[in-house]
């Protein structure tokens, strides 16, 4: 009986090792599981890592690679902008210097085959008109004078509309072309020239020498004295003015304000006519004269302009 007893109690220690090593192998299998599972979870991590940085670097060399040819291209816009100025300067420098060749549209005066044309006017004075301001007369109806000034080349018919922007880009004939015409400031009424006042006639400074170009070398003393007097002639008659300042000014100075209330200001306003010229001309206009201002570009500065003033000469 002892003896069964002690088989039996052998046999459930047995049954008991047998699961206690069951139990520990299972234990090791989850484990291993585990592991291999996080292990692929971290071989995942890795290569999504790895991509995420291949994809980066492809994106910062793109980055790279367009950033170049974005600059490359804003450089050839550039280049292109730049050329295309350099021709259209170029371009209108020959064709400025090619006016001489090809004249703009000015009248040439050539004596006129009819008689001198005789004008009446209200107080009953009668004015002979030059063959040239005669036939400026009959060419276009806007013709208010005739400007010119001995050995120069300035000698063209002087004009008005009712603004002082049609004749900058358009001759004497109203051809559309820049060196455009001379022209009078449409605030001033030829009719009243005798009377006082200010009037400014207007031409563009061009590089062939033509228009308004010679009122340059008045910047010169010696030039003024050899060219002190202008013509400038009117259907009342042939008037002669005598020059009395020239001077570089910016827009700024009124030096187009064409009627004064009082004289005191008239007085002040050729006091800093005076002042303001290169030189001394010894020449100062009184309360009663008529001032004549020619006015063109100048380029000491951008917008400058070159005035020259003179005065009437009453007979």
């Amino acid at each position: 009986m002892l003896d069964v007893f002690n088989k039996n109690r052998k046999l459930s220690k047995k049954k008991k090792k047998k699961k206690r090593v069951s139990w520990r192998y299972r234990k090791e299998i989850k484990t291993k599981e585990v592991q291999a599972r996080l292990q692929r979870q971290q071989e995942i991590m890795d290569n999504i890592e790895r991509r995420y940085h291949q994809t980066k670097g492809y994106i910062n060399k793109l980055r790279i690679k367009y950033e170049k040819q974005l600059v490359s291209a804003i450089s050839l816009i550039f280049c292109i902008v730049l050329a295309v100025m350099v021709n259209n300067y170029t371009a209108n420098a020959v064709e400025t210097k090619e006016i001489i060749a090809t004249p703009s549209p000015v009248p040439t005066m050539t004596p006129s085959p009819t008689p001198t044309l005789v004008v009446e006017v209200e107080d009953e004075q009668v004015f002979n008109i030059s063959d040239a301001l005669e036939e400026a007369l009959n060419r276009n109806r806007d013709t208010i004078g005739y400007i010119s000034i001995d050995d120069t080349r300035i000698s063209y018919p002087v004009v008005q509309r009712d603004n002082n922007v049609y004749y900058l880009k358009h001759t004497f004939t109203r051809d559309t072309h820049k060196s455009g015409a001379i022209f009078m400031d449409y605030n001033c009424d030829v009719d009243s020239i005798r009377d006082g006042g200010n009037y400014i006639i207007y031409g563009h400074k061009m590089m062939n020498g033509t228009m308004f170009s010679d009122l340059i070398n008045y910047k010169s003393k010696k030039y003024f004295k050899e060219h002190k007097l202008i013509n400038f002639d009117t259907v009342q008659g042939p008037m002669v003015w005598e020059v009395f300042s020239a001077y570089a000014t910016n827009p700024s100075y009124n030096y187009i304000k064409t009627k004064f209330r009082t004289d005191e200001s008239f007085k002040l306003f050729v006091e800093n006519c005076k002042q303001k010229s290169i030189y001394d001309t010894e020449v100062i206009p009184t309360k009663d004269d008529t001032i004549l201002t020619l006015s063109t570009c100048s380029f000491e500065e951008p917008n400058y302009r070159l005035v020259v003033q003179a005065r009437l000469i009453k007979e």
